[in-house]
């Protein structure tokens, strides 16, 4: 695993969100960091994880449950990837992501990820989008 993987994969979010590729990265530095904002440090789902002692939900018997991000509008698009991580494993998620990326399907404001209308789609779309 080359080194930028694993930092990226180190700096997933406890819901799945890849932190370091996210748009809003200039301005947030992600759930797994000592500077965070006051909604980041309320997140219901970082709690649990920490109380877990879990590097995210992919790692919980429970996850994805119905808590927090998991119950809004990208719940579908976070569920998904959290099933994927825990039938497979952070570092082949993400290595499908940033190969997505280099697609053009990325992750930021009205991404094709928050289109899907299923898990089952953004697996497809993960993993079918990222192919050679």
């Amino acid at each position: 695993m080359t080194k930028d993987l694993a930092q990226i994969v180190e700096k997933i979010g406890y819901c799945s969100l890849v932190c370091p590729l996210c748009y809003e990265q200039e301005t947030c530095s992600g759930c797994k960091t000592d500077s965070l904002n006051e909604a980041r440090m309320q997140c219901i789902v970082r709690q649990c994880a920490g109380k877990r002692g879990i590097n995210g939900c992919w790692e919980c018997d429970d996850g994805p449950c119905e808590k927090g991000v998991f119950s809004g509008p990208q719940s579908i698009r976070l569920k998904a990837f959290t099933r994927f991580m825990k039938a497979a494993r952070p570092e082949l998620f993400v290595e499908y992501v940033l190969k997505n990326c280099e697609r053009g399907i990325v992750f930021g404001p009205q991404n094709p990820y928050d289109a899907c209308t299923s898990e089952a789609e953004v697996i497809r779309l993960l993993t079918q989008g990222a192919r050679e």
